[in-house]
């Protein structure tokens, strides 16, 4: 049997490589989008390099935006939500692996396999409901509608569905941004919360804050991994609320005027959130509970 630690380790890259192995299809995902509103948008009647508002231009469009939901939910990208979501039980499976390493107690309830299916059908609607409305469909739909009843050039029309569906090293597409951003908080939410479900049945109270930094890690994140390779290897539950006040060993992090909270924190997050939560929005790493018995006598007896 794998040590707890390389099971965590195993958990990470596998919370990792479904995400990127998701992303890595969107530019592509993108450009076929982009070809197929392209494509439909030929028969318009332009004079002069106009778009002419007319009534079958507005019929075209209203054909266009009743279409795009098709366009964008192709067999392809459709292929790749259903692979992603089958990354829930690889998670679930490794987070079980890990709780009966530590635990002779941990057994498998209803509940956990309850919060699996709920987020997986909650991920499913925001990578082909709402969440891809929101934030893909209708901006496109907008620039259609803006273009015909406007009577805008074709040229600057081609080039604003360009930039909206092309990835550059100036920024991402609206596919790929919107997929960055969900897929990640998804999968780590739902391993936060599955992990958690199972630390409370459990009653432990001692954490440690996992994962590797990024360029883009926050100084939270930052902090909290130097702290737990010196200062805190390990934190526990009560410690939760000085944590929130950026207050790191002896060190502080930089809060949020508005929110009280360290810059990047979701707005509301608090000591019972934080467990799922995290360091905010895309925030990639694991607050592994640990039991007692992993814990060195001497930092135990300080809050016993």
């Amino acid at each position: 049997m794998d040590s707890p630690d390389e099971i965590i380790k195993q958990l990470i890259k596998a919370l990792d490589v479904s995400v990127n192995t998701f992303n890595d299809a969107m530019p592509a995902a993108q450009r076929r989008i982009l070809d197929e509103v392209v494509l439909m948008t030929k028969d318009l009647d332009v004079k002069e390099g106009k778009i002419q508002v007319t009534a079958k231009n507005i019929r075209i469009v209203g054909k266009i935006r009743k279409e795009l939901s098709n366009i964008i939910l192709d067999k392809k990208y459709m292929n790749s939500v259903n692979d992603f979501v089958t990354s829930f039980d690889s998670v679930a499976d490794l987070h079980n692996n890990y709780f009966n390493a530590v635990s002779s107690s941990f057994g498998m309830k209803d509940l956990y396999t309850a919060i699996k299916e709920e987020s997986i059908n909650a991920t499913v609607v925001g990578l082909t409901k709402s969440g891809l409305e929101a934030n893909v469909t209708n901006p496109l739909a907008d620039i259609l509608r803006q273009n015909i009843t406007t009577g805008g050039r074709y040229t600057d029309f081609v080039k604003q569905l360009t930039t909206q569906l092309t990835t550059t090293s100036e920024g991402d597409g609206s596919l790929v941004r919107y997929a960055k951003t969900y897929t990640t908080d998804a999968l780590h939410q739902y391993s936060a919360n599955y992990h958690q479900a199972i630390t409370d049945d459990l009653d432990f109270v001692w954490y440690a804050y996992d994962g590797g930094l990024q360029t883009t890690s926050r100084e939270f994140c930052i902090e909290m991994i130097k702290a737990k390779n010196s200062c805190m290897r390990y934190f526990h539950k009560s410690q939760i609320p000085t944590l929130l006040e950026g207050l790191i060993c002896s060190g502080t992090v930089e809060l949020n005027p508005k929110t009280n909270l360290p810059k990047g924190f979701i707005k509301g997050t608090n000591a019972s959130s934080f467990l799922t939560l995290r360091g905010g929005w895309g925030c990639k790493h694991l607050i592994k509970s640990v039991p007692s018995a992993m814990v060195p006598k001497e930092l135990r007896q300080m809050f016993e």
